[in-house]
């Protein structure tokens, strides 16, 4: 399977459980669980995940992690 493609599919399935599994539980304004630990829970994700498989993703689909953190974290 091509590493982009795998990367893709990783960062979307990734995306969609942090999304509609982790997210709601993190609305609370408490010290733990606030939007800013979900935010770095999935930037820790997309890091080991490509970093821990070796995949190498072009720039665009880089582009595109940065795009999709920057929606959370504003």
């Amino acid at each position: 399977m091509n590493k982009s493609f795998l990367s893709l599919i990783l960062a979307v399935v990734g995306w969609a459980v942090f999304h509609y599994g982790l997210l709601p539980t993190f609305k609370g304004t408490d010290w733990i669980l606030n939007p800013y630990v979900y935010y770095l829970l999935f930037t820790a994700y997309l890091i080991v995940v490509n970093v821990g498989m070796r995949l190498q993703p072009p720039m665009a689909l880089k582009a595109l992690y940065v795009f999709m953190m920057g929606y959370y974290f504003y």
